[in-house]
């Protein structure tokens, strides 16, 4: 399901699956906003951009991914490393 309300809170795990592989991403901010960081520590500055790594193609970051359930992502992993 989409991300409906964009006023993401800092802490909170977002999730998508892609070819049958989870791919986590938790919410954080620094002096300069809101980022996104996934399981290998690989920082990006919108959804898009981490979705793109996943996918290697364009998408809409606030389709693609899905506030986790209770806001957590549990084991949720990812082979993301390219940087955005």
């Amino acid at each position: 399901m989409a991300i409906e309300n964009r006023n993401l809170k800092p802490g909170a795990d977002l999730v998508a699956t892609y070819k049958g592989q989870a791919h986590g991403l938790t919410v954080f901010k620094d002096k300069d906003g809101l980022k996104f960081r996934d399981a290998k520590g690989t920082v990006f500055t919108s959804l898009s951009a981490a979705g793109k790594a996943v996918t290697g193609g364009s998408v809409n970051g606030w389709r693609f991914w899905t506030l986790a359930e209770n806001g957590k992502a549990g084991k949720a992993t990812s082979e993301v490393t390219a940087e955005a």
